[in-house]
């Protein structure tokens, strides 16, 4: 499922932003997003090797041209 799954790519990245380097504390995630680097609607998957851990700030910053 996609919570294990969203765990596992936290774990893997240190639970940082993998773009600013943002860790919220010692294995927390809050305040973390796990992005699709390929979007789904464009042939991505939910594999470990398309997810990445970005903070909020981040991804709001990926996805500004969706509000």
């Amino acid at each position: 499922n996609w919570k294990e799954i969203a765990d596992a790519r936290k774990r893997i990245d240190s639970y940082t932003c993998t773009k600013c380097g943002y860790k919220p504390g010692h294995y927390s995630s809050i305040g973390l997003h796990v992005d699709h680097i390929i979007p789904i609607s464009k042939g991505g998957s939910n594999s470990l090797n398309n997810l990445r851990t970005l903070c909020v700030t981040c991804h709001k910053k990926k996805h500004k041209h969706m509000r």
